[in-house]
């Protein structure tokens, strides 16, 4: 059974007008008192995502690297605690690739790594999440987006360094969409993958589409100012 509190966090959490700073300073005495409880932990780690976006958005990233800092370090508890559970796996892909943006070259490959891994034992537990088909397509995005130099150093740390292609984040992304339309985070990173294979008519179909659909949390907020950015330059 879930704790109520923990349910109205869940309600909470596509709620953009909710109080995301309470539910981050609940959550977090409710696990220094029930430290070996899952369900707090990936619930932290959810909640620190959104607030490294709305902090992003507001152009603060020194608070915004903290929190995703804080997101990693909760869903790697999560993990600890409980490595059989989907939203330990599920959070943990959040976090890494969230943290991957503060990062430099060798930190972000190797975030990279920890994030396929994790995303194969997720999808095995459930193959028809949104959320893990966007990320993966974000991942295969990052991957396909290596400059030499980066590969070159990637494959002095691992002897099978990552590949994707820009087709393969595609092909993710579109099956996140046909799990869950109204998502303006996905539309963004379908029209940057549609920008990188060339194809300008599908991507100002997918800003101008992204743009119109409503705003239901943090994360969403953050994909509308980069949607914005977008649609001024090519659209």
């Amino acid at each position: 059974m879930v704790d109520k509190k923990l349910e109205k966090f869940d309600k909470d959490a596509d709620n953009v007008k909710s109080n995301k700073q309470a539910t981050y300073e609940e959550l977090k005495i409710m696990l220094q008192n029930s430290p070996n409880d899952v369900e707090i932990a990936w619930r932290l780690a959810r909640v620190c995502i959104q607030l490294t976006c709305s902090y992003l958005k507001d152009n603060d990233k020194d608070s915004a690297k903290s929190y995703a800092e804080q997101a990693y370090e909760y869903a790697k508890q999560s993990v600890e605690l409980d490595s059989k559970k989907f939203e330990s796996h599920r959070w943990f892909c959040a976090a890494s690739g969230r943290l991957s943006f503060f990062v430099g070259t060798k930190d972000r490959i190797r975030l990279g790594y920890e994030f396929q891994t994790h995303y194969k034992k997720a999808v095995k537990i459930n193959a028809n999440d949104d959320l893990l088909h966007h990320m993966y397509g974000q991942w295969c995005y990052e991957v396909a987006s290596l400059s030499f130099v980066e590969r070159k150093l990637a494959s002095t740390f691992y002897s099978d360094p990552p590949t994707s292609s820009y087709d393969e984040a595609l092909q993710s992304l579109k099956k996140a969409d046909q799990l869950r339309h109204q998502w303006k985070a996905n539309q963004m990173w379908m029209a940057k993958t549609y920008i990188a294979m060339g194809n300008k008519d599908d991507a100002i179909a997918c800003i101008q589409e992204g743009m119109s659909f409503p705003i239901t949390n943090e994360d969403e907020q953050l994909a509308h100012k980069e949607l914005n950015e977008l649609y001024n330059k090519y659209c």
